[in-house]
């Protein structure tokens, strides 16, 4: 401002207000030209936004269900595990009294073959049991994986 007062004392507040108003025109030239583009771009950048962040809720919710169902399935497959190992080491102590019956031992054999094939349909189930449990658990390990990385 002083070099204006220095030329031309007389003319400074008008050359002032010259700069303010050719300011102001040029702010109202942008903001008809480009504000309107901008204010439509960053509406549409926050409705991507929302929509984005919607998703992300979904997928989180779906990986935490997933969480879930496979902490559950290593439950149920751990306990299908003690249940088969204790159903193997009966079986095995049946399959040896069964021995020790026909050997001579013990005379009442029919009983104890009845309960053997008894214990062995048991030891089938439960190993179809497992292997369903396995298969599962894998399935559902695999699911988990597949979304893990699209969050």
């Amino acid at each position: 401002m002083t070099l204006l007062t220095i030329f031309c004392p007389e003319c400074t507040p008008w050359l002032l207000l010259m700069l303010a108003g050719a300011w102001i025109l040029g702010w109202l030239f942008w903001a008809m030209f480009k504000g309107s583009s901008y204010q439509s771009q960053i509406k549409q950048l926050s409705g991507d936004l929302e929509d984005t962040q919607k998703v992300n809720t979904v997928l989180q919710k779906d990986m935490a269900e997933a969480n879930y169902k496979m902490e559950k399935q290593a439950t149920d497959y751990a306990e299908m595990q003690q249940k088969y190992a204790d159903l193997d080491i009966r079986y095995k102590a049946q399959g040896e009294a069964l021995q020790a019956a026909k050997s001579g031992i013990d005379p009442d054999a029919s009983n104890w073959e009845r309960r053997l094939a008894k214990m062995g349909d048991e030891l089938t189930t439960v190993k179809a049991a497992k292997e369903q449990l396995q298969a599962d658990f894998n399935k559902i390990k695999a699911d988990y994986e597949a979304l893990k990385p699209s969050v």
